[in-house]
């Protein structure tokens, strides 16, 4: 099941990727953007493909393969060693995929050649910047430096009498709740957002 979903998300990821082709096509962009549909019924078409009906088909087909499996192995073995695929990992996963998969589409409409790897190209220049940015924060925080006299950090107060207390707090509760508010809920719209403007700026 994991090897499958891996190459679930590259496929999709990839298939996503080049779901504008036509767009960045001198020869056919031209057409493309002259059919009578809204910007929006654009962006919402390729979302559809993309991030719903591509997943519900993948995971139709390795339903379908597993069912074969085990009719085979039943015959052969007398066993059916492949657990169903419908499973709460399973929907999780295809969730992951619906969010992370609206990286791939602002990509597609803003990138004009080598999309798939230029998004993953970014994607590794910001994850990064971000590790750049823990580190140093975490050297502000830990060090002899902050540790002796202390300071302000998203509104605690941090120094060496209560630094241990705030920051399991910081690190146990608000960071993932946040995380977890901005993967789940504010990824797709944002996304989606500036996709559309990728794609108006090109009509335009």
């Amino acid at each position: 099941t994991g090897l499958y979903f891996i190459a679930m998300f590259i496929g999709g990821y990839i298939f996503t990727s080049n779901v504008f082709g036509e767009l960045h096509q001198p020869q056919r962009s031209y057409q493309y953007l002259t059919l009578p549909v809204s910007t929006t019924e654009r962006l919402l078409s390729a979302w559809i493909i993309t991030a719903v009906v591509f997943p519900l088909v993948s995971i139709l087909m390795m339903a379908v393969i597993v069912l074969a499996a085990n009719l085979i192995m039943t015959i052969a073995l007398d066993v059916a060693p492949f657990r169903s695929v419908f499973t709460q990992g399973s929907w999780t996963s295809i969730k992951v995929y619906m969010v992370t998969q609206s990286v791939f589409l602002f990509g597609a409409a803003y990138f004009r050649k080598n999309n798939f790897l230029k998004t993953v190209l970014a994607l590794f220049v910001l994850s990064v910047i971000v590790q750049i940015t823990v580190a140093v924060t975490g050297w502000a925080l830990f060090s002899s430096y902050g540790g002796e006299y202390g300071g302000e950090f998203g509104g605690l107060t941090i120094g060496p009498e209560n630094m241990s207390r705030q920051l399991e707090t910081l690190f146990t509760s608000y960071i993932p709740a946040t995380a977890r508010i901005i993967f789940w809920y504010i990824m797709i719209p944002f996304f989606m957002v500036v996709t559309w403007f990728s794609i108006k700026e090109r009509q335009v």
